[in-house]
């Protein structure tokens, strides 16, 4: 029977094929080299930059550089057991959808802080017009 991804070779060729590959791997990397190797180099990469990772040599292992990171690429990827409280959203300030979770004193209406303080200080405006407007009519 032929093996398509082995090239055409048989099973039993593949199989007495393989010492040889260990034969060649322990030649290549005399013991403990190839661990040696592995401890130089970086292993991991930031999930959210990209940027290599300093290794920690106990605990789980880390995924960021940084807790910026970390806090950004959180926010770009919600977690699954919140999304059914997670509602989507149109920001009345910037016309931008966004995903409106952890609402438990009052729901959302802005995509973010810096929108809620643009409306604050639009509406703040519009009412020293208005005053200014009756101000002036009396």
């Amino acid at each position: 029977m032929d093996c398509t991804p082995c090239h055409g070779q048989s099973e039993s060729e593949v199989r007495a094929l393989k010492p040889t590959m260990e034969i060649l791997m322990a030649d290549l990397f005399p013991e403990g080299a190839l661990e040696e190797l592995a401890e130089n180099t970086v292993s991991r990469m930031c999930l959210e930059c990209g940027k290599p990772i300093e290794l920690n040599h106990t605990g789980r292992p880390r995924k960021f550089c940084s807790d910026k990171c970390r806090s950004r690429w959180h926010s770009k990827h919600p977690s699954p057991q919140n999304w059914s409280s997670t509602r989507t959203a149109l920001c009345p300030q910037c016309g931008k959808e966004f995903l409106a979770s952890r609402e438990s004193p009052r729901p959302r209406k802005y995509c973010s802080r810096a929108c809620a303080n643009r409306a604050r200080a639009k509406n703040k405006a519009e009412e020293k017009k208005g005053e200014g407007a009756n101000g002036s009519a009396l």
